[in-house]
């Protein structure tokens, strides 16, 4: 019997168009697209101003100098033949056959639809891409030029955007600023999530045993600052697009074991003052 030879299904590449050397959250426009198309295997390159060669395949183009909201990124991945446009017209991305693709990359370089693209593409706006699949909610569809002079403004957009929901007083008003500057630390240092979340187990750990020890004012600022950097861990993943499952695990295994030991350690410690006397 002969062996059927291994399907292969045709290759979709990421060309990166335009830069800024601007970095937002310690990324340029570019380092953060290349971490997103990596998280789908999808291989991407920097434009070089050459010719693009059609092939099998599709070509995702996408403006490296811009901030795209990840989730419109990760639709547009999954849906080729669209151009994404801006309510003024330009052209900041699509997601073509590779038989288009030359025709769409001249049109991305100039970021100006031509006749020729309008015809082969279905033309989307931000709007149509904001639908986020895995948390079920749409997500605020910015595309924002990168700048210094806006890079503030686009840090807080950015941040605002890595807010999965809110689910309590603490998160919506007390921890936003506090947890928005710790994380900026976080970036600056080059700090990775899985960091942060083991330098909040260990001040779960030291919270258990300052409750233990009847120490209860310091188990309770050792206490919010877990709660603190176990926002952070967050935060800072999805601003720098560095998430992975063993953070994911790590960090709410975390949530789920260390409320029992503080209890028990709360209730060990308020036998302490109590216990020289009959």
């Amino acid at each position: 019997m002969t062996a059927r030879p291994d399907f292969q299904a045709p290759l979709t590449r990421a060309l990166v168009v335009g830069s800024s050397s601007t970095t937002i959250w310690g990324l340029t426009g570019e380092e953060r697209l290349k971490r997103l198309f990596a998280t789908k295997g999808i291989p991407s390159m920097h434009d070089d101003g050459g010719p693009v060669e059609g092939d099998s395949g599709s070509l995702i183009g996408i403006r490296g100098d811009h901030v795209i909201e990840a989730t419109l990124v990760v639709n547009l991945m999954a849906t080729e033949g669209t151009a994404l446009c801006l309510p003024d017209g330009r052209l900041v991305a699509f997601h073509v056959p590779s038989s288009v693709a030359p025709a769409a990359v001249a049109a991305l370089r100039a970021e100006a639809m031509t006749p020729e693209l309008q015809a082969a593409v279905t033309i989307v706006r931000p709007k149509d891409l904001a639908y986020n699949r895995q948390l079920r909610k749409r997500a605020i569809p910015y595309v924002l030029p990168i700048s210094d002079a806006n890079r503030a403004a686009i840090e807080k957009q950015v941040f605002a955007g890595s807010y999965k929901g809110v689910t309590d007083i603490a998160t919506k008003f007390l921890f936003p600023w506090p947890v928005r500057q710790l994380t900026h630390v976080a970036a600056a240092l080059r700090l990775s999530p899985n960091q942060v979340t083991f330098v909040s187990f260990l001040l779960t750990i030291l919270t258990t045993w300052f409750f233990h020890q009847g120490q209860f004012f310091a188990g309770i600022l050792s206490g919010w600052g877990m709660c603190l950097l176990d926002s952070v861990d967050g935060k800072l993943a999805r601003v720098t697009l560095t998430s992975s499952k063993l953070g994911d695990v790590f960090d709410h295994g975390i949530d789920l074991i260390h409320p029992p030991f503080w209890y028990w350690g709360f209730m060990v410690g308020l036998g302490t003052p109590f216990s020289g006397h009959e």
